[in-house]
């Protein structure tokens, strides 16, 4: 929510998400506002400057979002197991193309994969090639700036400083999102998997 000054007293705009309606939010302390309007995802209001401190207590007080409503969520279309991703599935992909904001590009997930090798690549070694293992099948997957990305999920999420990457993940189980591609270098052509996001599996 963000208030501006004006001759009128405060307006502003809130935006929300899907687990706070917003409007309903605003209703229920609609006797500190002036005027509001808006839809539960986002609203507009004006109220006197005088009633800020009162309205913000109020609406922290009826407010009915809890921690976990506060983590972001990812909906995924499908989860595929390495086994099931083979060249033919990823070129009939192709056939959902083009992607864009009426057509996003398909999110898949896969858990518990034990990466069995890592490489450092790029000229800084921010990128990472994970080879992953599942029920006897391997597949490659890529994911660009990984490196900065995984040490800060092993900071914030598991309190560790991670200098040796390659140390702490070899023989790991995690969870992956990606979208499969066909990798094609000289002459030979494979599935790999471009990772949008990382988490390390709970045990």
């Amino acid at each position: 929510m963000v208030l501006t000054r004006t001759e009128n007293g405060l307006k502003g705009s809130a935006r929300s998400i899907e687990e706070y309606n917003v409007f309903e939010g605003l209703n229920k302390s609609k006797d500190y506002l002036i005027k509001f309007g808006g839809h539960p995802m986002a609203a507009g209001l004006t109220l006197s400057e005088d009633n800020l401190e009162s309205f913000r207590m109020d609406m922290l007080r009826n407010s009915t979002l809890q921690g976990d409503d506060l983590i972001p969520k990812v909906t995924i279309d499908a989860k595929l197991s390495p086994g099931v991703i083979t060249t033919a599935f990823v070129k009939s992909l192709s056939r959902l193309e083009p992607f864009g904001k009426a057509n996003p590009k398909p999110i898949f997930a896969e858990k518990n994969l034990l990466i069995s090798q890592i490489y450092l690549l790029g000229k800084d070694k921010d990128h990472l090639k994970l080879v992953f293992s599942s029920n006897g099948v391997s597949v490659e997957g890529i994911y660009f700036y990984g490196v900065r990305i995984i040490k800060d999920h092993f900071r914030e999420v598991h309190k560790m400083e991670v200098d040796d990457l390659s140390k702490a993940l070899k023989n790991t189980k995690c969870d992956i999102l990606f979208y499969p591609d066909i990798n094609s270098y000289n002459g030979n052509s494979k599935v790999q998997l471009k990772i949008s996001d990382f988490r390390i599996s709970d045990q």
